[in-house]
């Protein structure tokens, strides 16, 4: 009894910790995954209102197309339902003008475009419109920001209940979702074999406890 005690207790201690370590690697994957998939940049404007230059700074964490794209969503509104007929009615587009402009470390301009109706089709949402704006090829940054630049020249009224964002988005390498989903599951595997070692640990001093009683 007291020799099977003491394998069961090995063969707990290697579970508790291979798992707790297989489970801290999969924490450690999942969030720089989620990281590197993320938004690099985002800012928030008003498309009813002429502002000036709004600018953030951000660092390029892969090397490859990244979208650059313009998003409203109306909080007023809801959900489009396909049941409903609204052939009749034509989007409203945007019929302002914004700029744009993408700079490197160094300083200098790699993107500056302006936006107007005839270059984009961005539609007044009844709940969420999402326009690519371009896709531009970016080096991983090896010291210095990136500057994201833009201005709304002429506003519309019409998006005067709505809140836009000018954003950058990563190339996307895997579905994160399903990413993060199969990583999630092989995290709870890994939680189950910790506590079935650390049962496997507690049922081996018992037996120890009771070979020596003996």
């Amino acid at each position: 009894m007291k020799s099977v005690g003491h394998i069961l207790q090995w063969l707990g201690s290697l579970l508790v910790v291979g798992s707790i370590a297989y489970g801290v690697y999969i924490y450690v994957s999942m969030m720089g995954e989620d990281r590197l998939h993320a938004r690099l940049a985002v800012i928030d404007l008003n498309l009813s209102q002429q502002s000036g230059w709004k600018e953030t700074r951000f660092v390029v964490l892969r090397d490859g197309e990244h979208g650059l794209h313009l998003t409203t969503l109306n909080p007023f509104g809801k959900p489009f339902d396909e049941s409903e007929d609204h052939e009749d009615l034509p989007p409203l587009l945007f019929a302002g003008i914004m700029e744009l402009q993408l700079l490197r470390p160094d300083g200098i301009v790699l993107f500056s475009e302006r936006f107007d109706s005839t270059n984009i089709r961005h539609a007044w949402p009844r709940n969420l419109e999402w326009t690519e704006l371009g896709r531009i090829d970016m080096a991983a940054s090896s010291g210095g920001e990136w500057r994201l630049r833009t201005r709304v020249v002429e506003p519309d009224s019409r998006f005067e209940r709505t809140t836009s964002q000018v954003l950058i988005m990563p190339p996307q390498v895997v579905d994160i979702g399903w990413f993060l989903f199969g990583k999630t599951i092989e995290l709870v595997v890994s939680g189950v074999l910790a506590l079935s070692g650390l049962a496997f640990l507690l049922s081996g001093v018992l037996l120890k406890r009771k070979a020596r009683r003996r």
